[in-house]
């Protein structure tokens, strides 16, 4: 057992079993200033300690209907918070990087629409299939820059993760996927689709593809209308 006393009521009770005081309701851990750790041998006598009873809270109604009473809210201990703070930093790694394999299988697929459709193009006499080649390079262009913006919000959410860990502080939302996805995504904001387009590692190899197909299809084509 690891015996703290309570420093509102003094009570003293096993603090690690226990998330707040059985007689008050203080908060339990160091990190709130609650509870005064003994080192168990010059503490005084510990007397067992039962959980306090929860208060009922009543239903409440919506209309004639009974609606059934809220559960009381339960603060997880700095530990489980820390617990629960490494999951949820191991699941947004996780996308993290899944989300980077997805931009190389996009990427290959770039590379290989694009290529097969300016080497059929030459070929076939069908200098249009060098556009419909530059067209699908661009789609695949703004999946991959789509695909980008959702992984900004998981970076965002693992950078607070890491800075609440390193700082021991454990001051922020535990979980948090969900509120970072509300203060962070912007699903209608136009232009930062069109800079994380404009970053190098995305733009490549697109750019590559698309200029050589329209390039091609300008050298092929225009001396026809001279």
């Amino acid at each position: 057992m690891q015996h703290g006393r309570c420093r509102d009521c003094e009570t003293v009770y096993d603090y690690l079993e226990f998330e707040r005081c059985p007689s008050c309701g203080n908060f339990t851990g160091s990190a709130y200033g609650g509870v005064e750790i003994l080192d168990g041998n010059g503490g005084p006598p510990v007397a067992a300690v039962a959980a306090p009873a929860q208060r009922a809270i009543p239903a409440m109604r919506v209309g004639d209907t009974a609606a059934p009473a809220p559960a009381a809210a339960a603060t997880p201990s700095d530990r489980r918070r820390l617990e629960l703070l490494r999951e949820e930093y191991s699941l947004v790694e996780r996308f993290i990087d899944g989300m980077d394999q997805r931009a190389l299988t996009l990427k290959a697929w770039s590379v290989t629409v694009g290529v097969a459709g300016i080497a059929y193009g030459l070929t076939s006499d069908r200098h249009e299939i060098l556009l419909l080649a530059a067209f699908a390079t661009v789609m695949l262009w703004l999946v991959e820059a789509l695909g980008r913006s959702f992984q900004g919000v998981y970076i965002v959410r693992a950078r607070e993760i890491e800075r609440a860990i390193a700082d021991h502080s454990l001051v922020t939302e535990t979980p948090g996927i969900t509120a970072a996805w509300r203060r962070i995504w912007r699903p209608r904001a136009y232009g930062r689709y069109v800079a994380i387009m404009g970053w190098p590692h995305v733009f490549l190899p697109h750019v590559l593809i698309i200029g050589s197909a329209v390039c091609l299809y300008l050298a092929l084509e225009l001396p026809r209308f001279s």
